[in-house]
């Protein structure tokens, strides 16, 4: 298949995958369907493929009311809460050392300023979970308000482009909770100690879903090659991530003929973008002791972004390795040398050992800040050249080893 055929072909994975199945949240039938596309097109092309199935959750909820005195005020659900249905006094809190000694008991709580600042790690989160977090799920469950309202601004490199953005994200938090603008919460703060109702309906329910590893080549440390196929809730998720989907299946075409003496594994990692990284976990649980056969690691995550190069990121790795896998890209004037990010799937592996890179685009923070985890995540803002630049460098880097 010549290039502008190959161009073509990313195109029309990328525009199914995000027009066709978008709301890729682990469990939900898009993402049930994505993953089945994935596994077709890895058969289409010889590779033998294994699920690793887990278990998760999938959640609907309406919009919220919010009212305090005869006003109503603007809230969206924070993802995955309980439904709520409350008439109580307004308390306001806005430093940790404040939660310590609020008595909050029944009351709405209304979070702002410092204390809501970042968004919360979720309770069972074992990549990143900083104790002043910790703390402030152990106060809350104590203290027991009947509801939650936090009140956020902007925070990229956590939440993505949101604004505003929920404080909570979890599953495994019973308390019912909603997120408004930081500018509303100055408004309703004002409303302190004065009844407030707030109501919602939301539902948790138990799914499944599975990550998908394909593989070829004969026994041996091999090298994997991942990227995530789920996205936020309500976003088309083009560069978070359908771009590194669309780059690994047309890497499948390209190896379709492999039998080099690295065997090879593509890996859809399922759970990325969802509060308990279920598909992550379940990739850690079942190759537990066994990382260390695995001789390099590429993750690919935001990746493709129109009018910006493709920048490449090393973890665990340098010397002759770094220059060699260097080489191999930079042959191409699309691709930099880019800085370090600790918040993508390659920490999967670096942090347990594994040599990693990570590919993305060098606008990351720009990324972030604007479009990712938003509905602007549209496949307008890829350019599917850099997926077939990106897939040919991988080739050639497999093919070195």
């Amino acid at each position: 298949m010549n290039r502008e055929e190959m161009e073509k072909k990313a195109k029309k994975y990328l525009n199914t995958l995000c027009a066709k199945m978008p709301d890729r949240c682990p469990g939900r039938k898009q993402n049930i369907k994505a993953l089945l596309m994935f596994e077709n097109i890895m058969a289409l092309y010889g590779w033998k493929t294994k699920r690793q199935v887990f278990s998760c959750i999938t959640w609907k909820e309406n919009k919220p009311v919010l009212e305090a005195g005869n006003k109503k005020f603007s809230a969206r659900v924070s993802p995955y809460s309980k439904k709520c249905g409350v008439k109580a006094a307004l308390k306001v809190v806005s430093t940790l050392d404040r939660l310590r000694d609020a008595e909050i008991k029944g009351t709405i709580l209304l979070l702002k300023g410092k204390i809501a600042a970042e968004q919360i790690m979720p309770k069972n989160f074992v990549f990143y979970n900083p104790p002043h977090h910790k703390e402030i799920y152990t106060l809350l469950e104590k203290k027991a308000p009947a509801a939650i309202i936090t009140a956020t601004g902007r925070n990229p490199q956590a939440a993505g482009g949101v604004y505003p953005f929920p404080m909570f994200e979890d599953g495994d938090f019973d308390i019912p909770s909603v997120y408004i603008k930081d500018t509303l919460g100055e408004k309703l703060a004002l409303y302190e100690n004065q009844p407030v109702k707030l109501s919602f309906n939301a539902q948790r329910k138990k799914s499944k879903a599975w990550n998908v590893a394909a593989f070829k080549g004969n026994s041996g440390r091999r090298i994997t090659i991942c990227a995530h196929i789920d996205t936020k809730d309500k976003t088309p998720g083009a560069v978070d991530n359908a771009t590194g989907i669309v780059t690994l299946m047309l890497l499948a075409e390209m190896l379709k003929d492999y039998n080099g003496k690295t065997p090879v594994e593509l890996l859809v990692l399922n759970g990325e973008d969802f509060y308990a990284v279920p598909g992550q976990m379940k990739y850690l649980e079942l190759n537990k002791g066994k990382m260390g056969q695995i001789k390099l690691a590429v993750n690919m995550d935001g990746m493709g972004f129109k009018g910006k190069k493709t920048a490449f990121s090393f973890y665990g790795i340098a010397g002759k390795e770094s220059k060699k896998i260097s080489s191999v890209f930079l042959k191409n004037q699309g691709f930099i040398k880019g800085d370090m990010w600790p918040q993508g799937d390659h920490m999967v592996f670096a942090s347990a050992g594994v040599p990693a890179a990570a590919i993305t685009s060098e606008n990351l923070n720009q990324l972030c800040a604007d479009i990712t985890h938003t509905y602007r995540d549209k496949p307008s803002i890829a350019d599917c050249a850099k997926l077939v630049d990106t897939a040919e460098a991988l080739k050639e880097l497999i093919l070195k080893y």
